[in-house]
C-alpha cells in the first residue's frame, strides 16, 4: 500500500508549462497551491516511510518552473530536508540514506542518484516563458 502524494500534480503542473501554458493560468495556480501546502519534509524516524524522494524531485521540477514565493518557499523547505541528512564521513559519504517506499527497490543508490537531481534542478533547467 501506498500513501497519497502530491507528485502527478507536480508532473501535470510541468506538463502543463512545457506545452505552452502560462504559469498564470488557473489550473496551474492549483496545482502549485497543493504542492505548495506539502513540501519536503524530513519526516520522524517513526514517519520515515512517508519520505517521498520522486515527489520531492518532480515537485522541485515544477515548483521551480512556476517561481515566485512559491518556488522561493519549496526551495528553502527541500534544502532543509536534504542538505543536512546527506551522509558526511565514512564508507556513505556523500549518499543519502535509503528511506522511504521507493528506496526499497532502488536502496542508497536511487536515493542519491535522486537527490542530487533535485538539487540540481535550477542548475540543469531553464525557465519556460522566461519567468
Amino acid at each position: 500500500k501506498y500513501d497519497e502524494t502530491q507528485c502527478m500534480t507536480a508532473v501535470s503542473v510541468i506538463c502543463r508549462i512545457f506545452t505552452g501554458e502560462n504559469p498564470s493560468e488557473s489550473a496551474i495556480k492549483k496545482g502549485a497551491g497543493l504542492l505548495a501546502s506539502g513540501p519536503p519534509s524530513w519526516p520522524s524516524k517513526s514517519e520515515i516511510r512517508k519520505c517521498n524522494f520522486y515527489y520531492w524531485y518532480y515537485g522541485t521540477y515544477a515548483m521551480f518552473q512556476v517561481g515566485g514565493d512559491k518556488w522561493k518557499q519549496w526551495n528553502k523547505s527541500m534544502q532543509a530536508s536534504l542538505l543536512p541528512t546527506q551522509c558526511m564521513g565514512g564508507p556513505e559519504d556523500g549518499s543519502w540514506p535509503p528511506v522511504g517506499e521507493w528506496c526499497i527497490a532502488g536502496g542508497r543508490v536511487y536515493a542519491t542518484a535522486i537527490n542530487a537531481l533535485t538539487l540540481e534542478i535550477y542548475y540543469r533547467y531553464e525557465r519556460a516563458n522566461n519567468k
